[in-house]
C-alpha cells in the first residue's frame, strides 16, 4: 500500500469517492491488518456502522462493518476484495445516511439478504450469507468500492430534498 489513509473521512464532492476501487494483491493482505485497525478507529470515532477504504482516501477493495453488528449476526467484520454473489428478491426500504455525505438521509431500497465472498487479512477466503442490517451495510460499503453513493440510491421521492 503506497498511499497513506486520510486522518479524516473523505466527503463529497471529493472526486475519489466516485472512482472504482482496485483489488488488493494477495501478497498485500498481511499489510491490511494495520489498515483494518485504522478503519475501525475512524468508523468508531465518527459513530459509523461501516466504512470503506475510499472513505479514508484509498481506492482499494476493502471495507469494515461494526464489530458489534458482525458479532450479533455471526459474520466477519473485515472484507478484502469482497464480491456480492447473490441478493434476495425480498427488499426493504430504510432511511440511510453516510459518513461521506454528512447531513443527508434518504430512503434506500436494498436486498434483505446477500451472499458475499471475500478474504481476510491472512488470505483465507470466506463466503457468508447476511441479512437485515448486516446485509444493508455490506451493500452500502460495496457500493463505495464501485464509486456509488447513497445520494445515487435515494428513492425518487427523496431526490427533490437533496
Amino acid at each position: 500500500m503506497k498511499k497513506k489513509p486520510s486522518n479524516s473521512i473523505v466527503q463529497l464532492p471529493t472526486p475519489s469517492l466516485r472512482q472504482l476501487s482496485a483489488d488488493i494483491a494477495k501478497d498485500e493482505y498481511p499489510e491490511m491488518k494495520k489498515l483494518i485497525k485504522i478503519m475501525y478507529r475512524s468508523m468508531d470515532e465518527n459513530n459509523g456502522i461501516g466504512l470503506a477504504a475510499p472513505q479514508i482516501g484509498l481506492n482499494i477493495n476493502i471495507f469494515v462493518i461494526s464489530r458489534e453488528i458482525a458479532k450479533q449476526f455471526g459474520i466477519p467484520s473485515a472484507y478484502i476484495n469482497p464480491t456480492v454473489t447473490s441478493a434476495s428478491s425480498k427488499e426493504e426500504v430504510i432511511e440511510e445516511g453516510c459518513l461521506s455525505v454528512p447531513g443527508q438521509f434518504g430512503l434506500v431500497k436494498r436486498a434483505y439478504t446477500v451472499t458475499v465472498t471475500a478474504y481476510d487479512e491472512k488470505g483465507k477466503q470466506f463466503t457468508i450469507v447476511a441479512n437485515d442490517i448486516a446485509a444493508r451495510i455490506i451493500q452500502h460499503e460495496s457500493d463505495h468500492l464501485k464509486g456509488t453513493l447513497i445520494v445515487d440510491k435515494f428513492m425518487k421521492t427523496q431526490k427533490k430534498n437533496i
